[in-house]
């Protein structure tokens, strides 16, 4: 990746759009969008990512050491 300059990271993005439609994505049938322009899509990640079951916590040795200290 290249944070340091944005404009290769929107040229890679036209790119893969071209390569998709390429391969034979039907622009016709499938929705295309740039996530990075939609400020929701992040918020939505950020929720959903804090939702994890206290179940898979407890079978994570890391957080099984936390919580015997």
């Amino acid at each position: 990746t290249h944070y340091e300059d944005p404009s290769i990271i929107a040229d890679s993005t036209w790119d893969m759009v071209v390569d998709w439609l390429a391969a034979g994505v039907d622009h016709g049938l499938a929705d295309l969008f740039i996530q990075s322009n939609i400020p929701e899509h992040a918020e939505l990640h950020l929720l959903l990512s804090m939702m994890t079951p206290i179940g898979w916590l407890e079978r994570v040795p890391s957080y099984k050491d936390q919580q015997e200290k």
